[in-house]
């Protein structure tokens, strides 16, 4: 009897266990788009990729684990016919994130699609802007079912079950559900992940584990998936702790905000005021900063006579903030300061240059400019590349080994001006200790290599600045010429009319 209980509670253990098995069961295609786009699930249905970009793993939230798309012919094409007559039951699942966007340029985006103009198979997601939501919803082969509302701050278990000998479809957000009826006629033998075949309504936000079954999930085996891993969180930075360094001699600390109110104390330059925070009068707007005097007595002083100082803050950061803000005079300074110092090194380059080769075998070789000129060239291209093609160009450089296999044409540019930058510079520094020997090949090359530096970057930011000012200038000019172009009718009375 003993035996028989110990039986009995043991399969009853042992049935969450074959429930999980179960959803293996019929897996087509398993993607985990850890920087790329094989097929997991061993029935190599890999997919191609084409100008996506890595991005944050829904449950690790490490780099790379990811797909990032961009809304742009961002797409993957997963080689598998999933029409009726070859799948009658199919189950798609993922993770997304949609994140923030504007609405007004594109509002439908597909997160799967087979559809080549019948409302074939397919899951998308809509802006409501009436709602204020994000909205998934099916195709049923006839239009669109009603939708589910989503968050699109937050990761997202999305799935779709078609059924076709039912003649249904089931979709899901999480843990909720809608269904519909649903019949397919023919779609495209294929499949894209972030784009439709038949109009390219381009996904934009993150996706990951992508999951293809060829067969009609339940609601639990769909729900074991959304349970099996939590979405990560990325942690909170801890809260900043000011306090407030006084700048005036004999400040009045008042009752109340009100500068008419009881004056009860009274503070010194330099006095530092804790446990303060910044308060605003409703009266007049005018900033305070409210502290506790002592125990249960509130004190209040305008904010313009008090520093703020950030305890938190590391060193760096204050650096940053204080130097490396475009909005304060000293980052003006401090890169114009660079801007000329790169001038300077580079006018100069070549008498420098000469004078080391002469120091160290007395031989009066010209200098050799090339490195520097190769990476001024190089960082002005790379400055236009960040201005038009910021976000391919930032996927590059979190691209592992820096491999942009995948990407645009011009993340391949970008690869191609640093290898030749790194060439340049090898070539450069066997130059340097075949010229001038050991010792002084060493100090030439890092001459070259400080020179080299100081051009690349002085010239990105250049271009970039030139190119921006430019597109500002055109825009503007644009502007103004649309405006003087208008047209000015007479009638009959002999009043003028300005076209609008």
């Amino acid at each position: 009897m003993k035996n028989m209980f110990v039986l009995i509670l043991g399969l009853f253990l042992c049935i969450p266990c074959l429930r999980a098995q179960a959803v293996t069961e019929g897996i087509t295609g398993q993607y985990a788009f850890s920087g790329n786009a094989r097929d997991e699930s061993g029935n190599e249905n890999h997919g191609s990729i084409k100008r996506v970009w890595p991005g944050q793993d829904v449950f690790t939230g490490e780099s790379r684990g990811s797909f990032r798309f961009g809304g742009k012919k961002n797409q993957v094409l997963i080689p598998v016919d999933i029409n009726p007559v070859v799948m009658p039951e199919m189950t798609f699942t993922a993770w997304i994130k949609t994140g923030f966007f504007p609405p007004k340029k594109q509002s439908l985006m597909t997160v799967f699609s087979q559809d080549d103009g019948g409302f074939d198979r397919a899951l998308k997601v809509r802006w409501n802007e009436t709602a204020k939501q994000m909205e998934l919803f099916a195709y049923d082969g006839k239009g669109e079912t009603a939708p589910l509302a989503m968050d699109r701050a937050a990761w997202s278990f999305v799935a779709a079950v078609y059924d076709q000998n039912k003649k249904t479809v089931t979709f899901y957000v999480n843990e909720t559900k809608r269904s519909a009826s649903a019949e397919i006629i023919h779609g495209s033998d294929f499949f894209l992940i972030g784009a439709c075949p038949r109009n390219k309504e381009f996904f934009r936000g993150s996706m990951d584990e992508v999951m293809l079954f060829n067969r009609a999930l339940s609601e639990n085996e769909i729900n074991s998936i959304f349970r099996q891993k939590a979405p990560y969180v990325a942690p909170q930075e801890p809260e900043r702790e000011y306090i407030y360094i006084v700048s005036s001699n004999s400040l009045p600390v008042r009752e109340k905000m009100d500068e008419t109110s009881r004056v009860i104390g009274s503070l010194s330059r330099n006095d530092t005021i804790a446990n303060a925070e910044p308060v605003v009068n409703p009266a007049n707007n005018e900033r305070l900063v409210s502290y506790e005097l002592e125990p249960g007595k509130t004190g209040f002083v305008p904010e313009r006579y008090v520093n703020r100082i950030d305890i938190t803050q590391s060193r760096l950061e204050k650096f940053g903030e204080k130097y490396m803000n475009f909005r304060s005079w000293y980052f003006w300074v401090i890169l114009l300061g660079l801007l000329v110092l790169a001038g300077l090194f580079i006018m100069k380059f070549r008498v420098i240059d000469e004078f080391l080769i002469y120091q160290a075998n007395r031989s009066k070789y010209p200098g050799t400019p090339w490195p520097v000129m190769g990476a001024m060239i190089i960082g002005a291209c790379l400055g236009a590349f960040i201005v038009f093609w910021q976000n391919d160009t930032e996927a590059f450089f979190s691209t592992p080994l820096l491999w942009p296999k995948g990407h645009a044409l011009h993340t391949w540019l970008v690869w191609l001006a640093f290898v030749s930058l790194a060439v340049g510079l090898v070539l450069a520094a066997v130059e340097s200790f075949i010229k001038a020997g050991p010792l002084w090949g060493l100090i030439r090359f890092l001459l070259i290599l400080l020179t080299a530096a100081l051009a690349f970057f002085s010239s990105m930011i250049i271009a970039a600045f030139l190119i921006v000012i430019a597109i500002i200038l055109l825009v503007g000019l644009g502007i103004l010429s649309g405006a003087a172009s208008k047209r000015v009718f007479r009638d009959s009375s002999g009043n003028y009319y300005v076209e609008q």
